[in-house]
């Protein structure tokens, strides 16, 4: 009862969540992806297994998920999801899935990963800057960082899509792992 009341909470504070795609997606992955997202960190594993809920083809569900997280390592916070979902849709992968695999950044451990981030793609095209990243996202994170010069958002680009591809195969063979065992499992209940 108290996830039906969360859930109609964050629709009064988030309204296009209710006519949106995403509001297709479980309840519980919504509000604790609100969560996140607020700052109020209570579990995000919630949302990595809100992925195992989701009913479609298993390699589907994967590509959906990595495809998400490669596009959470790209340096443009708070738009991972809408791309992620655009880009999804196009190539046909699970959506819901693209989406819960974009919250490998969060407010949490957005700063560090985009900090790593720029530091992979200075070291790899050799770009000299004194830049320092903002040691928290906010509003005006990709303001300091657009500022900063065309040099800053390249290395940010460049470190992102080498950790985004990492992330993508990590995040994918989990997920496909993570499901035939959980088949090897439902088919030994079923024999029992």
């Amino acid at each position: 009862m108290q996830n039906s009341e969360n859930y109609q909470r964050s629709i009064q504070v988030y309204p296009w969540l209710n006519n949106s795609l995403i509001s297709t997606m479980h309840k519980d992955n919504i509000h604790n992806a609100k969560q996140i997202v607020m700052g109020r960190i209570k579990n995000p594993i919630k949302i990595f297994k809100g992925v195992f809920a989701l009913k479609d083809d298993p390699d589907k569900i994967a590509k959906g998920f990595a495809l998400g997280s490669f596009i959470g390592m790209m340096p443009i916070p708070g738009f991972q999801m809408v791309v992620s979902l655009t880009i999804s849709a196009i190539i046909r992968v699970n959506k819901k899935a693209a989406c819960i695999g974009v919250f490998n950044t969060n407010i949490a451990t957005g700063a560090f990963i985009f900090a790593f981030n720029f530091w992979l793609g200075k070291k790899i095209l050799n770009i000299q800057t004194d830049f320092t990243l903002p040691s928290k996202l906010s509003f005006d994170y990709m303001k300091t960082v657009f500022s900063a010069g065309a040099d800053v958002y390249i290395s940010l680009i460049a470190g992102g899509v080498i950790t985004g591809i990492i992330s993508a195969f990590i995040g994918y063979y989990l997920v496909k792992i993570a499901f035939k065992k959980r088949s090897k499992r439902t088919k030994l209940t079923q024999q029992l």
